[in-house]
């Protein structure tokens, strides 16, 4: 028997991601997963600030270290459906450069990207 894949969700609840309605998207994310009969382990972290306000509220879906941006809970069943449990990234809510509007999956890659974009706006604001 093959082992039951173990997908870790991290939902960000930092202040600006919580102000903009990360406790609505925790709320409709455990009603959800409890309403699944799913074939695969999920366990909702609640994390706190990612750094990513701008683009919040942010959802990482881990180990494949996806970055899930401007979710709202009306995405929820859909990176259920999708992502987890078929496996599919879901492109609309992938973040886009703001530079270039490259998308871009991994989390970490976001983090770099936005950090200097945030320090080219801030050099041009000086």
């Amino acid at each position: 028997m093959s082992e039951m894949k173990e997908i870790s969700v991290l939902v960000c609840r930092g202040k600006h991601c919580s102000n903009k309605g990360s406790e609505n998207i925790c709320n409709m994310l455990e009603k959800t997963l409890k309403e699944k009969n799913l074939n695969v382990k999920v366990s909702v972290d609640y994390g706190s600030c990612q750094h990513l306000h701008m683009f919040g509220p942010i959802i990482i879906i881990k180990p494949d270290n996806i970055l899930y941006v401007e979710v709202t809970p009306n995405d929820i069943e859909e990176i259920i459906n999708e992502h987890i449990i078929n496996n599919r990234i879901i492109e609309r809510l992938l973040l886009r450069n703001p530079k270039t509007d490259e998308i871009i999956k991994d989390y970490e890659d976001a983090q770099k990207i936005v950090k200097t974009y945030k320090k080219e706006m801030k050099a041009k604001s000086e």
